[in-house]
């Protein structure tokens, strides 16, 4: 027969046990108070990229540390930021950059601005 002591002790038990596999009231009471879902990694923190025509800002767009040109292409469109002509080419290191390099060409090696041209324009050489 089980007494009331002993089913005391053996809840008390168990909500040891359950603490020390979860990892206690604590830590739960922090994983609903975190957006990011348990066993998810947060997100890369966004940082704001210039946007420039000629030396002049013409916005900025979002990127992150796995953001590519061609991701900047698309939110430059999707933004649809005032300035930036209808065929454009970025500048990266002084040299024009093709549609098929801008999936290679990570947008932070720009930061903190990255400059375009349009596309019939000469490239301005530095001296």
């Amino acid at each position: 027969r089980t007494n009331r002591a002993s089913i005391v002790r053996c809840h008390a038990a168990a909500k040891t046990l359950m603490e020390t596999v979860t990892g206690g009231p604590e830590r739960r009471l922090a994983e609903r108070r975190s957006t990011t879902p348990r066993g998810a990694t947060a997100a890369p923190p966004l940082r704001l990229l210039r946007i420039c025509l000629n030396e002049r800002a013409l916005g900025g767009v979002e990127v992150n540390e796995s953001s590519t040109l061609a991701d900047v292409r698309q939110s430059i469109q999707e933004d649809e930021i005032p300035g930036v002509p209808a065929s454009y080419s970025f500048l990266f290191g002084g040299a024009p950059v093709t549609v098929r390099q801008e999936t290679r060409r990570k947008a932070l090696e720009c930061f903190p601005f990255l400059s375009i041209i349009p596309e019939d324009a000469p490239v301005p050489l530095a001296g």
